[in-house]
């Protein structure tokens, strides 16, 4: 198109240049009237052409559809007056030449630009479908608003995700889709021309269905120029993921309860939440045993924290959080309102609980509880219930204890001595010391008992039942225990050597005897010191007849088969009966002091000893007396039928360089061993 007009205007002006020539110039004026009469020709031929081919830009108005025909009719109407006004030599040839040359110019112009502007119309349309599938393919719901948040249009997500229409919301508010989504807080939201990155808005909403499912969703609101744009996606897996996710970090799963995380977060939003600032918290302790005296299974185990955790649940009150603080340890935060009277009785009725029914078979459970009440730290509050639940465990099963603030010292000051016993036992803290036992019906020493002194080389004041009994809680009850036995034996061949046949009786810890190894630890000592098994006895306590086990059992009988002597110390001061003495391989029957120091004062405590002597006797055990410090005292267990004693009247726990002088000062030692 654009060649032909060029072409026709070339002639055209190269007939006119020609017609200055003097070769013949009429013959070439007519060649030039020619060339641009063919070029007005050829402009109105193309141009009719042109308005009737390719697409045009959508119409605005109504001419805009017959845009391109009006154009180049003017142009049309414009070149046919110039050439009729030539024709009539109204117009100078030359002026209808230009004229002819600018309208052609003007026709090109406005060709090009229309094929170039239906070339930008055809763009546009193909990324508007390319845009339209892409949005159609999307699992996000696209919605596009107008200026005052109306819904334009949506894309076919919006079906799948929330089972609606685009004709359900269109003309509408978004709000109606989106209920999170006001119009104040698209106010907010502006466009900010030529900018590269323009802002957003997040909402996050739960949407309902037709269904009544309710879907979760997040929704990103871009403005445009002309209204927003709004990319709805469908979160709800990522929301489940969520849940699911918080669930394990703060639940714990055999029991069913909270875990240690949700109760610390629980902690610090009662403390931020409260008026006061007051919490009650109580931490409940679980000890299990079972008649085989064996491990629970892990199975068991999970068992028994399911079967707790049912009943925390059910004796909580709402507002309080139970939650498995431990292994065995859970914890009660108590609701707000909850003063330090009511959370004791809380806690007691809980712990009565939990001790009450036997959960499964063979396993018998034992609760106690510390409770602490306080405007403290969250730390604080559990530190002060772990040392108020301290002295629970020492009282024994079913206590409740409030934490008071001497506890802090006190446990300062147990921490302190935890650090000096962990250390190896040596002379210069340890000391053992001997009281001597006498055979009653000779008067002469038979052996001796070994009792452990405590010196601290730091001036602090610690009782020997202090010291041995945190040795037992922290472990170090072993080393130690170990270390009292390796210096009685050697002090008793020692005296052997110099003929002094003295037996020695060493306490040993529950701990100890139930150290798989014992047996061939005392074995291993007696023969390192070359001292005969006879003259060594070990003492017991009643606990290890209250709770005796095929392991203890098992340790006694190997220690008898060595030829040690095993006696059961302070009989009398537990809950064991004589008949649970036959099943234990036991050779002395030690009576408490308690008992004995009633002797011709008191009926009850003489008919005590008399009837633990007899039946002792009966079982084949030899009785000692214990404690005993008057000669009235000594006759009145002579007359019960007892044959040996240790107190104060014969001799106080001394070193054994004293005891050597003392036996010998005595002038005898009796060969019955005791």
């Amino acid at each position: 198109m654009v060649i032909g007009i060029v072409w026709s205007a070339a002639l055209s002006l190269i007939g006119t240049l020609a017609a200055y020539l003097p070769v013949d110039p009429a013959a070439w004026v007519r060649v030039s009237e020619s060339g641009w009469l063919l070029s007005a020709i050829t402009v109105l031929i193309v141009a009719a052409v042109a308005t009737g081919l390719g697409e045009t830009a959508p119409p605005v108005t109504v001419l805009d559809r017959h845009r391109d025909l009006v154009i180049v009719s003017v142009l049309i109407f414009v070149l046919l007056a110039a050439l009729v006004l030539t024709a009539r030599s109204s117009l100078d040839i030359a002026t209808t030449y230009a004229l002819t040359f600018l309208v052609g110019m003007l026709v090109c112009l406005h060709l090009v630009e229309s094929s170039i502007s239906r070339r930008l119309t055809e763009d546009l349309r193909r990324q508007e479908r390319h845009m339209r599938l892409l949005v159609s393919e999307t699992r996000d719901i696209i919605v596009e608003l107008d200026r005052q948040g109306s819904v334009v249009f949506a894309s076919e997500a919006l079906r799948n995700i929330l089972g609606r229409r685009l004709s359900d919301y269109l003309g509408q508010h978004v709000s109606t889709m989106i209920p999170d989504l006001s119009a104040g807080a698209l106010s907010h939201l502006g466009y900010v021309p030529n900018a590269q990155v323009q802002p957003t808005l997040r909402v996050t909403s739960a949407l309902a269905t037709p269904q009544g499912a309710v879907v979760h969703a997040e929704s990103v609101i871009t403005p445009l120029s002309t209204g927003f744009l709004v990319a709805v996606r469908d979160v709800s897996e990522r929301v489940g993921l969520q849940s699911r996710l918080q669930q394990v970090a703060y639940h714990d799963i055999p029991s069913g309860l909270a875990n240690r995380a949700r109760l610390d977060r629980e902690v610090r939003n009662r403390l931020y939440e409260a008026a006061s600032g007051e919490i009650c918290l109580a931490l409940l302790d679980l000890t299990t045993s079972n008649l085989v005296d064996e491990p629970i299974s892990d199975e068991t185990r999970d068992e028994v924290l399911r079967q707790v955790g049912r009943i925390l649940r059910s004796e909580a009150r709402t507002g309080d959080t139970v939650a498995r603080f431990g292994d065995l340890r859970f914890a009660i935060l108590f609701g707000q309102g909850t003063d330090a009277s009511r959370t004791m009785a809380e806690a007691q009725r809980i712990v009565d609980a939990v001790n009450a029914p036997r959960l499964m078979a063979d396993i018998t459970l034992r609760a106690h509880a510390g409770v602490a009440v306080g405007s403290h730290t969250g730390l604080e509050v559990v530190r002060n219930a772990e040392l108020a639940l301290l002295q629970a465990q020492r009282k024994g099963t079913g206590a409740v204890v409030a934490f008071e603030p001497g506890m802090l010292q006190q446990f300062a000051r147990t921490r302190d001595l935890r650090r000096r016993l962990a250390r190896t036992p040596d002379a210069d803290r340890w000391t053992v010391l001997y009281q001597p036992v006498i055979d009653l019906t000779s008067g002469a020493a038979t052996g001796v008992e070994a009792l452990l002194r405590w010196t601290d080389p730091e001036g602090d004041f610690f009782g020997i039942e202090e010291v041995i009994r945190l040795a037992e809680e922290f472990g170090s009850i072993l080393a130690i225990g170990s270390w009292v036995m390796d210096q009685a034996v050697a002090q008793a061949a020692a005296w052997l050597e110099e003929g002094l046949p003295l037996s020695v009786a060493v306490n040993v810890s529950v701990r100890q005897l139930t150290a798989p190894d014992f047996a061939d630890t005392v074995e291993r000592v007696l023969a390192d010191h070359a001292l005969p098994a006879e003259y060594l006895v070990i003492e017991i306590t009643e606990t290890v007849v209250l709770e005796q086990t095929e392991q203890t059992i098992s340790t006694l009988k190997a220690l008898r088969s060595l030829g040690v002597r095993v006696a059961i110390d302070d009989f009398g001061t537990g809950y064991s009966g004589l008949a649970n003495l036959r099943s234990l391989p036991l050779d002395i029957l030690k009576i408490d002091r308690s008992f004995i120091q009633g002797l011709g004062e008191s009926g009850g405590d003489e008919a005590v000893v008399a009837a633990v002597t007899r039946l002792g006797r009966e079982l084949g055990l030899t009785i000692t007396a214990e404690g005993i410090e008057t000669r009235d005292q000594e006759r009145r267990a002579r007359a019960l039928g007892i044959t040996a004693a240790q107190g104060y009247l014969f001799a106080r726990p001394i070193p054994a360089a004293e005891v050597t002088e003392l036996i010998k000062a005595r002038g005898e030692i009796s060969s019955v061993r005791h």
